[in-house]
């Protein structure tokens, strides 16, 4: 009965076309001499061609046939994403051969690893999907003839240049198959590359997304589902040269079923008539165009969950938060800022707006209840006390999460609103034991300053800047790891000539400089050559300028350099080594950045002139870093949220946290959240600062390559 592949219709063709040669020649010679007088009629009409007589098929009297389909294997079977449409290869198989037969179709999406088992019991009575036919499933399976021969082929990453043949990826044993479990293409990729070498996925599209993050080096699947990837992926993926097995492909049916026969019929009928050629023609050739992007997930897709008020703060169709901002009025009248970061509410507005315009997050809008200021030393000299922002933010409205939280001198406030208002936080600085007080989940978009000292002080040894050096280690007990960077030194065999703690409040001047007036003895006294900072650094800064005492700065906390305030000078800091990412400059020119943030606020705000650091005139408003850093915020807080899904609660959303083991924010390319861990970023890099760089207040340049961090 033949294979039904390309070549063995070619094959009936030239047989029918030697068979009928009279025919064959008569309309040749007819042409032939039409074309010569220069009157070539439009159309040549072939003479009948007398046909062998039908042989009847079963009728099977209307019965149903159970049939048990993905709808997410091209070109097979899938559902059209933008219609709903069912379609594939095998909706017209079958139902051609229904037709022919007198049965009906009863469809069921079911996912491919359960499929030959539930054939095999008699769940369903057949499967589509291009079943190969094995010795294995014939154990438990009755296979009709062979309808159709496919190639098993790998799909490599386009322009791939490690190997150019398959003999060639087979010899490189550190090379990887990716394929979709309890499949043939796995069967193969085992038999010819070693189990070691194979690693399996629930959907052949979850394979191929490994390919193209890198995760593994090849998939193999059949020809014909490869060529729907790689047109999906033209840019990315390409067939590699070669093949690996040539299989038949059948209908399944239990042992037993008395529909393999008639089914035989059908197909036969279909060979000869020309009909399963056609088939072929429309599905397995150039001329079928549907990609992965175009249909929808079939069985793998998940059980819509409907939109409800899930928490407090969620409702069916809103999330509501707040969000909280440094006063930047106040610190500039109070000389402990020199500028501010633009008009901050309008760049959070900004973004809250454009997220709303794409569809906000999994169709609830987000609404920010309230934008509230809060000053970074408290209500000292009148400012905004943090306290009562927390009040406003998460007790008196229903807020599901709080962005922003507070920074500086009033950090330990933040528990104010994770702890007592057991309200969600992205922002803010994190301890050990601030996180310990939170009873909701709480999200540090950077890295908790443990963290921090733990890769700091590990860089500084890796890159020798500890090796002879004499170490005076003065912290402030109230702002900042000191006990942790004590221990750690010690533990180190760090020769650490003078250890301080402090308990002077930070931003209180007259009080940290009297302090300090006799440390700066203490230090001289010690013979230390390196002043290692650890909170209320910048008064160490200070101070050791005034009595012109000229040491190494190690100061893991960036922003002492990043915001010097008044009372310190760049001069004063000049060379100072610290903890840092990217460079401000490299976060803003950072692809993701740009297409994320900057362009967003760019467009929605066109009368604006905003700049990047790299063109910052001082006395300016920083624009930049509101832009930067409040769009990175807003982006961590809804991916979680989308991660959570459509039930979003406290629960949810911290169990969504814990399994982003690997991810990327605007500006920041290494990060990672986990159980316990619960600070983003993993991008490091040491970095000293320079006062003639970035204009008038100096800038912190790259003194190593940035590290991935990453646990």
């Amino acid at each position: 009965a033949g294979d039904g592949s390309q070549a063995h219709i070619i094959e009936l063709a030239s047989g029918w076309m030697a068979a009928n040669a009279d025919h064959v020649d008569g309309w040749i010679a007819s042409a032939s001499a039409s074309l010569a007088a220069g009157d070539a009629p439009d159309t040549i009409d072939a003479p009948e061609i007398e046909r062998e007589e039908a042989v009847a098929l079963p009728d099977l009297g209307g019965r149903t046939i159970s049939v048990a389909i993905e709808n997410a294997y091209l070109p097979y079977n899938y559902v059209d994403a933008e219609t709903g449409e069912i379609g594939g290869f095998d909706y017209d198989f079958f139902g051609e051969i229904c037709n022919r037969l007198n049965c009906e179709l009863d469809y069921t999406e079911f996912a491919w690893e359960g499929t030959i088992q539930a054939v095999g019991d008699g769940t369903f009575d057949t499967a589509g999907g291009g079943i190969t036919i094995t010795e294995v499933r014939e154990e438990t399976l009755d296979f009709t003839d062979s309808y159709i021969s496919v190639d098993q082929r790998l799909i490599v990453g386009l322009g791939e240049d490690r190997f150019a043949t398959l003999e060639e990826f087979g010899q490189m044993e550190e090379l990887t198959v990716c394929s979709q479990t309890g499949t043939t293409n796995a069967e193969t990729a085992i038999a010819n590359f070693g189990e070691d070498r194979v690693i399996l996925f629930e959907t052949f599209g979850f394979a191929v997304q490994a390919l193209l993050s890198g995760d593994c080096d090849s998939v193999i699947m059949d020809e014909t589902a490869g060529q729907g990837y790689q047109g999906e992926n033209a840019d990315s993926i390409q067939l590699l040269e070669g093949v690996l097995s040539a299989d038949e492909l059948g209908v399944p049916f239990p042992n037993g079923s008395d529909l393999v026969a008639p089914f035989n019929a059908a197909i036969s009928s279909m060979k000869a008539d020309g009909s399963l050629f056609e088939l072929g023609s429309k599905y397995f050739t150039d001329a079928f165009t549907v990609t992965y992007d175009d249909i929808g997930d079939g069985a793998y897709a998940e059980e819509e969950i409907p939109l409800t008020a899930s928490w407090r703060g969620v409702t069916e169709d809103a999330i509501h938060i707040g969000i909280s901002m440094l006063d930047f009025a106040f610190l500039k009248e109070t000389n402990l800022s020199p500028q501010g970061w633009g008009d901050q509410q309008l760049v959070w507005e900004t973004f809250v707006a454009n997220l709303n315009s794409n569809g906000g997050i999994l169709g609830r809008e987000l609404v920010v209840d309230a934008y509230k200021y809060y000053s970074p030393i408290g209500p000292i000299l009148g400012g905004i006390d943090p306290e009562a922002v927390c009040l406003e933010l998460a007790a008196d409205i229903e807020t599901f999460a709080v962005l922003g939280g507070f920074l500086g001198p009033v950090e330990d406030v933040n528990t104010c609103i994770t702890g007592t208002q057991n309200t969600i936080m992205i922002g803010g600085r994190q301890t050990a034991e601030r996180l310990a007080a939170s009873t909701a989940p709480w999200i540090e978009p950077g890295t908790m300053k443990e963290t921090k000292m733990k890769v700091f002080l590990s860089l500084l040894e890796q890159e020798g800047l500890l090796d002879g050096k004499s170490i005076a280690l003065i912290g402030n007990e109230d702002d900042g790891p000191y006990e942790l960077t004590s221990e750690l030194l010690s533990n180190m065999d760090a020769n650490v000539v003078l250890d301080v703690g402090l308990q002077i409040p930070v931003g209180d001047t007259a009080a940290e400089d009297a302090r300090w007036d006799v440390l700066v003895q203490n230090v001289l006294a010690s013979g230390a050559d390196v002043a290692m900072l650890v909170g209320g650094e910048r008064a160490g800064i200070r101070n050791l300028a005034y009595n012109d005492v000229e040491m190494d700065l190690y100061v893991m906390n960036s922003e002492t350099f990043t915001n010097l305030s008044e009372s310190v000078t760049p001069d004063m800091a000049e060379g100072g080594i610290s903890l840092t990412g990217l460079t401000e400059q490299e976060i803003w020119d950072d692809p993701l950045t740009q297409a994320n943030c900057v362009v967003p606020f760019k467009e929605a705000n066109p009368d604006m002139v905003v700049e990047g650091p790299d063109l910052f005139d001082e006395g300016e408003e920083e624009w930049y870093r509101s832009i930067m850093n409040y769009c990175r915020w807003l982006e961590l807080f809804v991916m979680i949220a989308e991660t959570a899904g459509p039930d979003l609660t406290h629960d949810t959303f911290l169990a969504a946290a814990e399994s982003m083991s690997d991810f990327v924010l605007p500006g920041q390319p290494y990060n990672s959240l986990a159980p316990g861990k619960y600070d983003a970023s993993d991008s490091f890099r040491l970095s000293v600062f320079d006062s003639t760089s970035g204009g008038d207040q100096g800038a912190l340049v790259p003194l190593t390559e940035i590290l991935d961090g990453t646990p």
